[in-house]
């Protein structure tokens, strides 16, 4: 309950400073979304449909995925991948603690990022990087 509490409160804003101090935008993403702040764009989407083709495929999990935009810009994607400590808030809802339970509802009432297991494809986190930061540009 306490990691819902901080990535309710604090986890956009220091993702957001560290890309004010690169430059850059640093965002998260996923087809099951717990934070409607994190919907996807046209981009996004795109990348997300790319990753589970690949999963779909049985080709894996990819490292990345780069894509240059229209502007010049460049948006790196990575996936986010669910680890043993993330299933005790995105885990099968049966199975989470009465507490995070209680969380979730309060925080993220049209929460659907819950069911995942250990390794599984969660989303993406995007960098963009804009053109005036590429070489070249």
């Amino acid at each position: 309950a306490g990691a819902l509490e901080f990535c309710n409160v604090e986890a956009l804003p220091l993702t957001d400073r560290v890309a004010r101090e690169q430059g850059m935008e640093v965002t998260r993403t996923s087809l099951r979304l717990r934070n409607p702040a994190n919907a996807p764009d046209a981009a996004d989407e795109e990348a997300l449909q790319w990753f589970q083709a690949q999963l779909d495929s049985d080709a894996g999990v990819p490292e990345m995925h780069v894509r240059r935009m229209e502007d010049g810009s460049y948006r790196y994607y990575q996936p986010l991948m669910t680890a043993g400590l993330c299933v005790q808030c995105h885990g099968a809802r049966d199975e989470l603690a009465p507490d995070v339970l209680e969380a979730l509802d309060e925080h993220y009432p049209e929460d659907r990022a819950t069911g995942y297991a250990e390794g599984d494809w969660r989303g993406l986190l995007r960098v963009s990087v804009p053109a005036s930061a590429v070489a070249g540009s």
